[in-house]
């Protein structure tokens, strides 16, 4: 396996293991986080999440893609501006994180150690996530196009250029565009007084308050009182137990040195510390103080994480002097570390806050031996999904980046038709990535009353636009191989055409969805979570006419392109005798391969799109533990248009990604271009050659004769 291909292949997948767990984080706070007490600390946790889903959807669609096939996915000149774009984004999300870090720490700071966590109402929280996000947009915005730079210093009148950080897919990491003679501004004022300002400020909040051990004691409910706290620091604590008993715990002569130092700040928050223990238990709060301290402890180990993250650049680029291949290496620590730091917001809230919402949800809803179950059948449809998304992103990369839908390319009618299936397959795994998957998960709607019925049948009614598009692609795809290889007329399936039948296999979709879910009496179908599948909403009395448009299209949509498969499989056993020219035979080749492909795309439909009719008859309506078939069956129909496009362009073509995966790497040769020379010309070279040799062999006889 080559290098950028295995780099590449871990980008995508970090990033995208990062967008789920940040979704689920996103949902989770929307749906339960918004409506408690500690409403103003979500919406400031919410902005680095949403960044952190932004940062990583660029990865795992630009970026790992670019690593894998070694190329901007789209050419110059737009191509170019594109990757600005990229880069000013990722600048941006960087800031906004950045800032993040300060702002918790802040609010962590005011409703624990100043204790007037009213303060941070609402409204603030909304004012200074707006103002972080304008900040970020103006660093982000300095630091790629504003600052004063660069000028050469030959060429002061020529500006060429800002000293701005890009992504380079070459190197696997981030690199800075140095200007010999010009001084770094980007570092100098805004990378590095960012970075030291957002690390420094919440590890002081978060480690150098020498009240919080005594904090920790009495938030958590212990019957522990300050005893006395004089001049000279904390001297002394008196211990009360629960049975009575009084012991002094006493101090070390270093402890209070250290303490003294701010002893003044230290009495001040012991006296205030005093004060809230007496009014935490007069008011009963203490459920409340242990909340404020799991939310500390969580945004302290986030920002731990990225200062980690956030030098990490900085020192490999300042330290380490290693060769070209070595570096490579040390700028793809670099990328690792920010893909986990951009991870790590929905992971400690996953564990810090999710937990305790499931758990108290959770029981009430099914029984306990259940809640794992619910949590894996919702973890293996996001997991499913958010590879399906992957493949089909990489099969889009690759048919858009290497040109297959230019006109000169002979087979651009075909792909026109075959993008069809792939992007309705991103549509349908992005739906159970961000909304279905994480509805199994909390056994709930991702969003209440009253938005959330209607979001729900909105989303059921795409789901069957994206089915019922992608049965048509199966009779469209099958159709074209008939009348490429059977009727032998290729020239009838112009771009034009292709363009045409897309457009009508999406309106036709549209309106058998449409038909489906709102014209007809009944029955639509829908995704039920507590059944972890789809179900019928049954009318009784009232006849299921949704059926005379369902069965009849899995019939056609099976049989069409099954029968014409058939066909072309007889056709071609008598027609292999028949002696054709090489070219020929190459192009036949690739057809027969396009038809093979698409006929396992066909088979794996059918078994997809009867799954659900079948199972739906034979087995009772409480065994929903069958329903997880139908839907995991479908998730690999939604995935095997991006495999076998990837696995048949990996037999094919060297441009596409899997041959980089899959072949050995050859050494570069210096004669492969002089088969394409013709023989006069490679006489005429070899000729001045010699020429060339002769004079330069007279020339220094005679300056041999001179010197002598």
């Amino acid at each position: 396996m080559d290098t950028h291909v295995a780099v590449g292949s871990v980008y995508a997948n970090a990033s995208a293991f990062g967008i789920t767990l940040n979704v689920l984080a996103v949902w989770s706070i929307i749906t339960h986080g918004l409506k408690q007490p500690f409403s103003p600390v979500y919406i400031l946790y919410l902005q680095p999440l949403i960044t952190d889903i932004v940062f990583e959807l660029i990865y795992l669609c630009y970026l790992a893609p670019s690593i894998i096939i070694q190329a901007n996915l789209i050419a110059p000149p737009v191509g170019h501006y594109l990757s600005e774009i990229v880069d000013l984004a990722q600048s941006y999300c960087w800031f906004n994180n950045s800032l993040s870090q300060v702002a918790l720490a802040v609010n962590r700071f005011i409703a624990i150690v100043l204790l007037r966590s009213h303060w941070f109402t609402r409204s603030l929280s909304i004012g200074v996530s707006l103002l972080q996000h304008l900040a970020a947009l103006f660093l982000a915005a300095a630091l790629q196009f504003i600052l004063p730079c660069c000028r050469h210093k030959d060429k002061p009148s020529v500006n060429t250029g800002s000293f701005r950080i890009e992504f380079s897919y070459a190197t696997f990491g981030y690199g800075e565009i140095v200007l010999p003679g010009v001084p770094n501004y980007a570092f100098a004022y805004v990378n590095m007084p960012v970075k030291i300002g957002c690390s420094v400020v919440p590890l002081l909040i978060y480690c150098s308050n020498p009240s919080w051990g005594l904090l920790l004691m009495i938030q958590v409910g212990d019957t522990r009182r300050v005893a006395q706290a004089d001049g000279r620091g904390f001297s002394k604590l008196e211990v009360e137990e629960s049975g009575g008993e009084r012991r002094p715990l006493v101090v070390s002569a270093r402890m209070e040195k250290e303490f003294s130092i701010l002893h003044s700040c230290a009495v001040f928050i012991a006296f205030r510390a005093r004060r809230r223990l007496f009014k935490l238990q007069s008011l009963g709060h203490q459920n409340r103080g242990k909340q404020e301290m799991r939310f500390a402890a969580q945004f302290a180990a986030i920002s731990l994480v990225y200062v980690f993250a956030s030098f990490s650049f900085t020192i490999v680029k300042q330290t380490v002097v290693l060769p070209q291949s070595a570096s490579q290496w040390t700028k793809a620590i670099a990328v690792v570390l920010a893909l986990i730091n951009s991870t790590s917001n929905a992971v400690f809230y996953l564990l810090n806050d999710a937990r305790k919402e499931a758990q108290e949800v959770l029981p009430n809803a099914v029984p306990a031996p259940l809640e794992a179950r619910i949590e894996r059948v919702g973890s293996v449809y996001a997991v499913a999904s958010a590879l399906g998304i992957a493949l089909n992103v990489l099969a889009v990369c690759s048919i858009i980046s290497h040109r297959k839908l230019k006109k000169t390319n002979q087979f651009s009618p075909l792909y026109i038709l075959y993008l069809q299936p792939l992007i309705t397959d991103i549509i349908f795994g992005l739906i159970y990535l961000c909304y279905l998957a994480p509805s199994i998960i909390i056994q709930a709607h991702l969003i209440g009353s009253p938005a959330g019925p209607y979001l729900a049948v909105a989303i059921d009614a795409i789901e069957s636009y994206g089915w019922f598009s992608n049965s048509l692609s199966q009779v469209s795809l099958a159709v074209n191989r008939f009348v490429v290889i059977v009727v032998r007329r290729s020239d009838l399936f112009t771009r034009g055409l292709s363009v045409v039948v897309s457009l009508l296999q999406h309106v036709l979709a549209i309106v058998l969805a449409a038909a489906v879910q709102f014209l007809l009496p009944c029955c639509r179908i829908e995704f039920a979570y507590a059944s972890y599948g789809y179900d019928e909403v049954v009318l009784p009395g009232v006849a299921n006419y949704a059926e005379y448009v369902n069965l009849p299209v899995k019939v056609v949509c099976s049989a069409v392109p099954f029968l014409i498969y058939c066909s072309i499989a007889v056709f071609v056993h008598t027609m292999n005798r028949q002696l054709q020219s090489p070219e020929r035979r190459r192009r036949r080749r690739k057809e027969l391969k396009f038809a093979a492909q698409f006929a396992g795309i066909s088979l794996g439909y059918i078994f997809a799109s009867f799954s659900f009719t079948f199972l739906k008859h034979s087995f009772p309506e409480d065994s929903r533990w069958l329903k997880t078939i139908t839907v995991v069956l479908a998730l690999l129909n939604s995935m095997s248009n991006a495999i076998f496009y990837l696995l048949n362009e990996a037999n094919e073509t060297s441009s596409s990604i899997l041959p980089i995966l899959l072949r050995k790497k050859q050494p570069n040769k210096v004669h492969v271009y002089t088969s394409a020379v013709s023989p006069d010309w490679q006489l005429a070279v070899s000729m001045l050659r010699m020429k060339a040799k002769l004079m330069s062999g007279r020339a220094r006889a005679a300056a041999t004769d001179a010197t002598h």
